[in-house]
């Protein structure tokens, strides 16, 4: 018997959506928590030692210190996509309701863009009010690593968060853990066995655009390779239906 599956959006983002509603909570709070603390602290160690009690701080000193905690919680939030693919007893069910593309989709939109544009607006809501009118916001040029072009931040930010919603199809609950794991030691390996040179750059503020490039590249592989993988899942629970 073909399975007829409902490929409408509403039907698979809502079914989703609707399991993770204590998680959303719990993220929303955590991310405005952690993201205001940040920007106060780097806020007040700005105004330190200044008479008239202005911060004189950087938007782009405060996006700097951010960019970390930003890519930790994409991190995390990406490694938690596939926490119940192809689970037959899952709450929400997608692989009985939806095509394996849709399912891909909706779960990319919740676990990688959605939180990113969150984060990115709750930054910049939180940041208005800190910084008042007499300081800098923040810069969106700013997000990025210290003493390295900032046009690496984002290409970076989406490159790593790939690769754990890439790790999530085969690790699943434990995927920030395992993929850490892996690059670490792998990232390691590379350091030891690559010459120097290739680490090494006279000019790291000056962007490389065929690296960048490179980075987006490996990106859009990792999110394909992770819908053939759940596409894999999808096949393997229905042989087992089959089976059964």
């Amino acid at each position: 018997m073909e399975i007829q599956y409902d490929n409408t959006f509403n039907v698979c983002f809502a079914s989703l959506w609707n399991t993770l509603k204590k998680f959303r909570i719990a993220f929303t709070i955590c991310v405005f928590i952690v993201f205001f603390l940040v920007d106060l602290f780097i806020t007040a160690i700005s105004g330190m030692g200044s008479p008239t009690g202005n911060s004189g701080r950087s938007g782009r000193e405060v996006a700097l210190y951010l960019f970390p905690v930003l890519l930790f919680a994409g991190t995390v939030i990406a490694s938690l996509a596939m926490w119940d693919a192809g689970d037959e007893h899952g709450e929400n069910g997608l692989h009985r309701k939806v095509s394996v593309f849709m399912e891909w989709f909706v779960r990319w939109l919740i676990y990688v863009l959605l939180p990113f544009l969150f984060m990115i607006f709750g930054i910049y809501f939180m940041d208005a009010f800190i910084a008042g009118r007499s300081n800098e916001c923040i810069a969106i040029e700013g997000f990025g690593f210290d003493d390295m072009s900032k046009a690496y931040g984002f290409p970076t930010y989406l490159f790593v968060v790939s690769l754990y919603f890439l790790g999530a199809t085969y690790f699943k609950r434990y995927a920030i853990v395992a993929v850490s794991l892996i690059a670490g030691v792998l990232g390691f390996i590379l350091l030891q066995i690559l010459p120097n040179r290739i680490w090494y750059t006279s000019e790291p503020t000056v962007p490389s655009y065929g690296f960048i490039a490179f980075l987006i590249g490996m990106s859009i592989c990792a999110f394909v390779l992770s819908y053939v993988n759940l596409r894999i899942l999808r096949r393997q629970n229905s042989d087992k239906q089959v089976g059964s």
